[in-house]
């Protein structure tokens, strides 16, 4: 049970980043 809680923060986590990083590089296109 708590070994798949783990997995899923993880993954959240990576989505979460992910987003981030194309939203940031987004603004940065733009800026340019």
């Amino acid at each position: 049970m708590e070994i798949v809680l783990m997995v899923l923060l993880v993954v959240a986590v990576i989505l979460f980043i992910m987003v981030v990083r194309m939203l940031v590089l987004d603004m940065t296109h733009n800026d340019n």
